[in-house]
């Protein structure tokens, strides 16, 4: 016979290629193979482990501005510019924290401005001097000054002045 059957008009290697697989040992689909379930859990838990480290990142960077913010605090008492201690010095935040909590430890913080002020005493802060009260300085060496009058007042004094 010929390779076209009469009454199925394609060739017969074409027609085997044509059927649908049937066989039941290939059925398995990819989301129930093993191997491609490892592949997925692995990219979730990836995933995951890179969330978490994104919002340790976070927490680590907003931890470290609140203490620097507490540090900044305790030094304005000492120093002019509290940012000072860390510009002249090699002093560095881990080293004024407890290494147990993290927790900013004030006499860390007095000793370290203390020996600043000490090699750098243009760096301490000075407390600003209270403005006069009105009228309390008014005759305060400048101008004439104060004169006592001996006489009592008449128009005739007061065109003298």
């Amino acid at each position: 016979m010929s390779e076209l059957d009469s009454t199925n008009p394609v060739p017969a290697p074409l027609a085997e290629q044509a059927q649908p697989n049937t066989d039941p040992a290939n059925t398995e689909t990819p989301e129930t193979d093993p191997a491609a379930n490892d592949h997925t859990d692995e990219r979730k838990l990836r995933r995951r482990a890179q969330a978490a480290e994104a919002e340790r990142d976070t927490l680590a960077a907003r931890l470290e501005g609140l203490q620097l913010a507490e540090v900044d605090r305790q030094l304005a008492a000492v120093l002019a510019v509290p940012g000072d201690l860390f510009d002249f010095s090699d002093i560095t935040l881990a080293d004024l924290t407890d290494p147990d909590t993290g927790a900013v430890d004030p006499e860390k913080v007095t000793e370290a401005a203390s020996a600043l002020v000490e090699l750098r005493p243009g760096l301490a802060y000075v407390a600003p001097r209270p403005a006069p009260r009105p009228g309390g300085y008014q005759e305060a060496g400048q101008g004439r000054g104060y004169t006592q009058q001996t006489s009592p007042a008449s128009w005739g004094n007061v065109s003298l002045r």
